[in-house]
């Protein structure tokens, strides 16, 4: 089963695409028990010994430690990964809908404005290059079509 999403950080203005492939039966043993997880976090069962209840608080924490996590660290080595980074203003005027504008506390930064400042550069050579590789493909077919 193939799952990609993206990722993007707004202070450093990075972003990528991830791929990740993985066997269908394990994504579905994963949500299977990410399920029971969630369900297990909401009953309300009081037979932890007080030790217990303090290391993991409940049954949902109890079963989250030893059985859910342990799920998915095997299912997450099992999964193949690919990651292409692009340039960030890129991928946000590709995928608008990835890319929610959220308020910050560091809007005001310096570094922040440097880090924008250099990603709207390298952004402006990267679509240089990546419309001149567009350009020369499509004349390349061009001239095979002849």
């Amino acid at each position: 089963m193939l799952r990609w999403f993206i990722g993007h950080n707004n202070f450093w203005y990075f972003a990528s695409i991830y791929l990740e492939e993985t066997p269908w039966y394990l994504v579905a043993a994963e949500n299977c028990v990410m399920y029971v997880c969630d369900f297990i976090s909401r009953l309300n069962i009081r037979l932890l010994s007080k030790r217990l209840l303090e290391d993991y608080g409940d049954w949902g924490g109890l079963f989250h430690v030893f059985v859910c996590n342990n799920v998915i660290q095997f299912v997450w080595k099992h999964t193949k990964s690919k990651v292409v980074e692009l340039p960030y203003f890129f991928l946000k005027d590709r995928f608008p809908e990835s890319f929610k504008e959220e308020d910050w506390d560091f809007d005001d930064d310096p570094q922040r404005k440097i880090n924008e400042m250099r990603a709207r550069a390298l952004d402006k050579e990267f679509k240089d290059a990546y419309n001149r590789v567009i350009e020369h493909s499509m004349y390349y077919k061009k001239g095979k079509e002849s």
